[in-house]
């Protein structure tokens, strides 16, 4: 009986160890996805930024343009 109560320790600790390594697993996934959102919607705010302040360029160029004719 104690040799069976031992065999469902050590069968319980591996199956623990196991799933603690499938929890680091999963939670390193998420984790890495999470960061990969968070560096993809910094590029899509940069690239947002960039485009405005080049049409704000363009304006106001446009604008010195037309009214250097006058």
């Amino acid at each position: 009986m104690i040799e069976k109560q031992n065999i469902s320790i050590m069968h319980a600790r591996q199956l623990e160890a196991k799933t603690s390594k499938l929890h680091r697993e999963l939670f390193e996934r998420i984790s890495q996805r999470y960061v990969e959102g968070q560096e993809q919607a910094v590029r899509s705010v940069n690239k947002a930024i960039v485009e405005t302040d080049w049409h704000i360029g363009q304006y106001i160029v446009e604008y010195d343009l037309v009214n250097e004719t006058r």
